[in-house]
C-alpha cells in the first residue's frame, strides 16, 4: 500500500511539487525498501532516519538495509526514534512513522479492488470471506475495512505484532471519519516485537517446509493466532494478506542462531 499510495502521489501534479523525501522507522523497516524504490524511480533524494546501525550490519549490509543503500537513500542515524523532530520543508514530503496516514487509503483502495475482483472470479457469490492480515501501525488494515466494509459477506481481521491498535485506530478513525474497525485477534501469550521466540520460528518453519516463505517478524503470530481461532474461519474462505518483509529474514535468522530460545 505503501508503494501504490507513494506512487499515486508523487505522480500526480501535487507530487511534482515534492523534491525530496522523508521518512523514519527501523535499519530493516518495509516502509525503507518501498520508498527508496519509489525514490529511485521518480528520481527525488530520500532521507532516512534511524537507530544506531550495528557494527556487523554496517560492515555487510543485507536486507532492507542493503537495498536502501544501492537505491541511494541517505540514511542518518539517531540516537532515538521517539519525539524524532523530522526537518520541516515544504518541498519535503514527509512519510510518518509506519506510513500511518490519511493518504494510504488512496493505495489500499487498489488492493481492496484486486481483492474484490479476486473474490468473485474465484467463489461461489454467498461464500463467506475472511481477510486476515498483520498490524504494525494499523493503518492497512484500518483502511481496508474501510473499503470493504460495504461487502456484507466480508470481515476483516487483523493481528497486532507491534502493540496495541485501539488509540491509533482511535486517531485514524477521527481524521479520516471513519467510524468502522477491523476485527482484531490477539495471541492467548505476548510476544514482544521483532524478537526471537521458538513458537514464532516453530511456524516458519512449518510453512517453509512446504515451499512457502513468509517474513519472520509479521507473519508467524498471525498465524499462530489464526490457528488457535480456526473455529472462527472453517467455514470460509481463508485469504491472508502477506505484507512483505522475506528480505529481512537473513537479519532474523541470524538473531535466531545467535540466542538461546530453550
Amino acid at each position: 500500500s505503501t508503494q501504490s499510495t507513494g506512487d499515486q502521489l508523487l505522480s500526480s501534479s501535487e507530487g511534482e511539487n515534492y523534491e525530496r523525501l522523508v521518512g523514519s522507522g527501523g535499519n530493516q523497516s518495509n516502509l525503507l525498501a518501498a520508498v527508496s524504490y519509489l525514490a529511485k524511480k521518480h528520481l527525488k533524494p530520500f532521507t532516512y532516519y534511524t537507530t544506531r546501525v550495528s557494527e556487523k550490519l554496517r560492515k555487510n549490509p543485507h536486507g532492507n538495509y542493503a537495498t536502501a543503500l544501492a537505491l541511494g537513500t541517505q540514511i542518518v542515524e539517531v540516537e532515538a526514534l521517539s519525539n524524532l523532530d523530522l526537518p520541516s520543508n515544504p518541498k519535503a514530503l514527509v512519510i510518518p512513522f509506519g506510513a500511518s496516514c490519511p493518504e494510504v487509503s488512496w493505495g489500499v483502495s487498489i488492493l481492496a479492488e484486486e481483492l474484490i475482483h479476486y473474490i468473485d472470479s474465484t467463489f461461489p457469490f454467498e461464500s463467506k470471506v475472511s481477510i486476515v492480515l498483520p498490524s504494525g501501525t494499523g493503518a492497512t488494515s484500518f483502511y481496508l475495512n474501510k473499503h470493504l466494509s460495504v461487502y456484507r459477506n466480508i470481515t476483516v481481521y487483523t493481528v497486532p505484532v507491534a502493540g496495541d491498535l485501539t488509540s491509533e485506530f482511535n486517531r485514524l478513525g477521527s481524521i479520516s471519519h471513519v467510524a468502522g474497525r477491523p476485527t482484531v485477534l490477539d495471541s492467548k501469550k505476548r510476544y514482544r516485537f521483532a524478537t526471537p521466540h521458538s513458537d514464532l520460528k516453530k511456524i516458519y518453519c512449518l510453512f517453509k517446509n512446504r515451499g512457502i516463505e513468509f517474513d519472520l517478524i509479521y507473519a508467524p503470530k498471525v498465524w499462530k493466532v489464526v490457528l488457535e481461532n480456526w473455529d472462527l474461519f472453517k467455514h470460509s474462505e481463508l485469504i491472508y494478506i502477506h505484507t512483505g518483509g522475506v528480505e529481512g529474514n537473513i537479519t532474523l535468522l541470524e538473531r535466531y542462531d545467535n540466542c538461546d530460545l530453550s
